[in-house]
């Protein structure tokens, strides 16, 4: 999370000063793609460690190249996504 804070105060042409004014910007993550050799693997490893879940609607099953679980308030988003080996890509996978 990210605090910025601004102090503002007038220039004596400006007339008296002012009371420090503060603005805050917050930003927060929400979804995070993680790429794979096995999706669906990482998927059950990471919903144990973690104590998150599978969408009930649209489960995740071996096979499949997307796997999405959630945490319990659905405030976190974990997408896994099966990609070729990191040899042939250059990019690590888990």
């Amino acid at each position: 999370m990210w605090i910025i804070v601004i102090q503002v105060r007038a220039k004596p042409f400006d007339g008296p000063e002012t009371a420090a004014e503060a603005f805050v910007m917050t930003s927060r993550i929400s979804h995070t793609s993680i790429d794979a050799r096995n999706a669906y693997t990482q998927s059950v490893f990471w919903s144990q460690v973690l104590g998150f879940a599978e969408d009930p609607d649209d489960p995740n099953e071996p096979g499949h190249e997307e796997c999405l679980i959630t945490s319990p308030d659905r405030s976190q988003l974990l997408l896994f996504i099966t990609v070729p080996d990191s040899s042939t890509t250059g990019f690590p996978t888990i």
